[in-house]
Protein backbone atom coordinates (compact mmCIF):
# COMPACT_ATOMS: atom_id res chain seq x y z
CA UNK A 1 0.00 0.00 0.00
CA UNK A 2 1.42 3.53 -0.67
CA UNK A 3 0.62 6.39 1.95
CA UNK A 4 -1.66 9.43 0.99
CA UNK A 5 -0.08 11.84 0.15
CA UNK A 6 -1.28 15.27 2.72
CA UNK A 7 -4.75 14.17 3.46
CA UNK A 8 -5.57 13.61 -0.31
CA UNK A 9 -7.86 10.82 -0.86
CA UNK A 10 -6.75 7.21 -2.41
CA UNK A 11 -6.79 7.55 -5.82
CA UNK A 12 -10.44 5.55 -6.65
CA UNK A 13 -10.57 3.74 -9.51
CA UNK A 14 -12.29 5.16 -12.76
CA UNK A 15 -15.50 4.27 -13.91
CA UNK A 16 -15.62 1.65 -16.82
CA UNK A 17 -18.53 2.49 -18.72
CA UNK A 18 -19.73 -0.87 -19.51
CA UNK A 19 -22.86 -1.45 -21.33
CA UNK A 20 -25.25 -3.00 -18.87
CA UNK A 21 -25.07 -6.25 -20.53
CA UNK A 22 -21.15 -6.38 -20.20
CA UNK A 23 -19.73 -7.55 -16.96
CA UNK A 24 -15.61 -7.36 -16.34
CA UNK A 25 -14.40 -10.45 -14.83
CA UNK A 26 -10.68 -11.20 -13.45
CA UNK A 27 -9.16 -14.18 -15.79
CA UNK A 28 -9.58 -17.91 -14.66
CA UNK A 29 -8.15 -20.61 -16.28
CA UNK A 30 -12.21 -21.48 -16.66
CA UNK A 31 -12.45 -18.94 -19.32
CA UNK A 32 -9.14 -21.01 -21.77
CA UNK A 33 -11.64 -21.99 -24.48
CA UNK A 34 -14.08 -19.12 -24.97
CA UNK A 35 -11.03 -16.80 -24.88
CA UNK A 36 -9.61 -19.17 -27.35
CA UNK A 37 -12.56 -18.39 -30.18
CA UNK A 38 -12.67 -15.06 -29.23
CA UNK A 39 -8.55 -14.75 -30.45
CA UNK A 40 -9.60 -16.81 -33.41
CA UNK A 41 -12.77 -14.83 -34.30
CA UNK A 42 -10.85 -11.46 -33.93
CA UNK A 43 -8.18 -12.38 -35.87
CA UNK A 44 -9.25 -14.03 -38.78
CA UNK A 45 -8.82 -12.30 -42.22
CA UNK A 46 -6.48 -9.82 -39.81
CA UNK A 47 -3.08 -8.56 -40.96
CA UNK A 48 -1.56 -10.60 -37.50
CA UNK A 49 -3.08 -13.83 -38.61
CA UNK A 50 -0.23 -13.40 -41.58
CA UNK A 51 2.23 -12.62 -38.86
CA UNK A 52 1.05 -15.49 -35.70
CA UNK A 53 0.11 -18.19 -38.03
CA UNK A 54 -1.60 -19.75 -34.23
CA UNK A 55 -4.39 -16.91 -35.05
CA UNK A 56 -5.46 -19.07 -37.69
CA UNK A 57 -6.95 -21.89 -36.24
CA UNK A 58 -8.86 -22.21 -33.06
CA UNK A 59 -5.95 -25.19 -32.28
CA UNK A 60 -3.72 -22.47 -32.93
CA UNK A 61 -5.34 -19.93 -30.46
CA UNK A 62 -5.73 -22.56 -27.57
CA UNK A 63 -1.71 -22.83 -27.80
CA UNK A 64 -0.46 -19.09 -28.69
CA UNK A 65 -3.09 -19.00 -25.37
CA UNK A 66 -1.55 -21.59 -23.12
CA UNK A 67 2.22 -19.88 -23.98
CA UNK A 68 0.75 -16.81 -22.83
CA UNK A 69 -0.68 -17.94 -19.60
CA UNK A 70 1.87 -20.78 -19.19
CA UNK A 71 5.57 -20.11 -20.13
CA UNK A 72 7.53 -16.77 -19.36
CA UNK A 73 8.06 -15.81 -22.83
CA UNK A 74 6.66 -12.41 -23.07
CA UNK A 75 7.14 -12.13 -19.32
CA UNK A 76 5.48 -14.08 -16.27
CA UNK A 77 1.79 -13.38 -17.01
CA UNK A 78 -0.03 -11.61 -14.40
CA UNK A 79 -3.83 -12.91 -14.02
CA UNK A 80 -4.17 -10.28 -11.27
CA UNK A 81 -4.03 -8.12 -14.14
CA UNK A 82 -5.87 -9.54 -17.20
CA UNK A 83 -9.57 -9.18 -17.31
CA UNK A 84 -12.63 -10.68 -19.48
CA UNK A 85 -16.12 -9.19 -20.70
CA UNK A 86 -18.69 -10.85 -20.73
CA UNK A 87 -22.13 -10.76 -22.02
CA UNK A 88 -24.24 -11.16 -19.16
CA UNK A 89 -27.27 -12.56 -21.37
CA UNK A 90 -25.41 -15.58 -22.92
CA UNK A 91 -22.45 -15.51 -21.52
CA UNK A 92 -20.25 -15.46 -24.01
CA UNK A 93 -16.65 -13.40 -23.42
CA UNK A 94 -16.72 -10.68 -26.07
CA UNK A 95 -13.45 -8.58 -25.01
CA UNK A 96 -9.98 -9.61 -23.02
CA UNK A 97 -7.15 -8.15 -22.16
CA UNK A 98 -4.61 -10.29 -20.70
CA UNK A 99 -0.85 -9.30 -19.19
CA UNK A 100 2.74 -10.15 -18.41
CA UNK A 101 5.38 -8.53 -16.10
CA UNK A 102 8.62 -8.14 -17.91
CA UNK A 103 10.39 -6.64 -15.08
CA UNK A 104 9.85 -6.13 -11.49
CA UNK A 105 8.05 -2.81 -12.75
CA UNK A 106 7.14 -3.50 -15.80
CA UNK A 107 3.77 -4.76 -17.43
CA UNK A 108 3.46 -5.92 -20.99
CA UNK A 109 0.13 -6.62 -22.22
CA UNK A 110 0.12 -9.82 -24.47
CA UNK A 111 -3.29 -9.55 -25.69
CA UNK A 112 -6.32 -6.60 -26.23
CA UNK A 113 -9.03 -7.67 -28.48
CA UNK A 114 -13.30 -7.45 -29.20
CA UNK A 115 -15.34 -9.56 -30.90
CA UNK A 116 -16.03 -7.77 -34.02
CA UNK A 117 -20.28 -7.60 -32.99
CA UNK A 118 -19.22 -5.85 -30.10
CA UNK A 119 -16.22 -3.08 -31.67
CA UNK A 120 -17.45 0.56 -31.43
CA UNK A 121 -18.87 0.33 -28.02
CA UNK A 122 -15.79 1.61 -25.88
CA UNK A 123 -15.29 -2.09 -24.74
CA UNK A 124 -11.44 -1.85 -25.82
CA UNK A 125 -10.60 2.09 -24.26
CA UNK A 126 -12.63 0.66 -20.99
CA UNK A 127 -10.33 -1.98 -20.40
CA UNK A 128 -7.35 -0.25 -21.07
CA UNK A 129 -8.15 2.26 -18.87
CA UNK A 130 -8.95 -0.84 -16.25
CA UNK A 131 -6.01 -2.21 -17.44
CA UNK A 132 -3.78 1.08 -17.01
CA UNK A 133 -5.17 2.19 -13.84
CA UNK A 134 -4.64 -1.20 -12.65
CA UNK A 135 -1.33 -1.22 -13.04
CA UNK A 136 -0.72 2.12 -12.09
CA UNK A 137 -2.06 1.40 -8.81
CA UNK A 138 0.08 -1.67 -8.34
CA UNK A 139 3.43 0.38 -8.68
CA UNK A 140 4.17 -0.75 -12.00
CA UNK A 141 6.14 1.90 -13.78
CA UNK A 142 5.67 1.10 -17.13
CA UNK A 143 3.23 -0.77 -19.64
CA UNK A 144 4.84 -2.00 -22.68
CA UNK A 145 2.56 -3.74 -25.93
CA UNK A 146 3.57 -4.74 -29.35
CA UNK A 147 1.03 -3.81 -32.54
CA UNK A 148 0.96 -3.91 -36.27
CA UNK A 149 1.34 -0.64 -37.40
CA UNK A 150 -1.52 -1.48 -40.40
CA UNK A 151 -3.87 -1.98 -37.83
CA UNK A 152 -4.40 2.20 -37.36
CA UNK A 153 -7.73 1.26 -35.35
CA UNK A 154 -5.55 0.00 -32.36
CA UNK A 155 -2.45 2.62 -32.86
CA UNK A 156 -4.80 5.20 -32.47
CA UNK A 157 -6.26 3.48 -29.20
CA UNK A 158 -3.03 3.45 -27.79
CA UNK A 159 -1.67 6.88 -28.72
CA UNK A 160 -4.76 8.14 -27.11
CA UNK A 161 -4.02 6.54 -24.15
CA UNK A 162 -0.47 7.85 -23.80
CA UNK A 163 1.20 5.01 -25.79
CA UNK A 164 4.33 6.07 -27.84
CA UNK A 165 6.69 3.93 -30.32
CA UNK A 166 9.54 3.27 -28.80
CA UNK A 167 10.79 0.72 -31.40
CA UNK A 168 9.73 -0.85 -34.63
CA UNK A 169 10.49 -4.20 -35.87
CA UNK A 170 10.09 -6.33 -39.14
CA UNK A 171 8.10 -9.15 -38.95
CA UNK A 172 9.19 -12.10 -41.39
CA UNK A 173 7.11 -14.48 -43.01
CA UNK A 174 7.26 -17.72 -44.77
CA UNK A 175 3.72 -18.33 -46.36
CA UNK A 176 4.52 -21.45 -49.16
CA UNK A 177 0.49 -20.88 -49.33
CA UNK A 178 0.29 -17.82 -51.10
CA UNK A 179 4.14 -16.81 -51.46
CA UNK A 180 5.00 -13.27 -52.41
CA UNK A 181 7.44 -13.38 -55.25
CA UNK A 182 11.19 -11.76 -54.89
CA UNK A 183 12.68 -9.30 -57.23
CA UNK A 184 14.51 -12.12 -59.00
CA UNK A 185 11.13 -14.12 -60.05
CA UNK A 186 10.06 -10.18 -60.97
CA UNK A 187 12.32 -9.41 -63.66
CA UNK A 188 12.59 -12.11 -65.59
Amino acid sequence: MRPQRSGRRPHAPPELNLPATVELLRWSTDHYQAAAELIHECYLGHIDARINDQYCSLHGSLRFLHNIVRFPGCGVFEPNASWVLRDRHNGSIVGMLLCSRVASDVAHITQLCIAPAWRGHGLGRALLNHCIDHLTRASFAAITLTVTEANQQAVKLYENHGFFTRHRFDAMVLDRTNPIPNQREDRQ
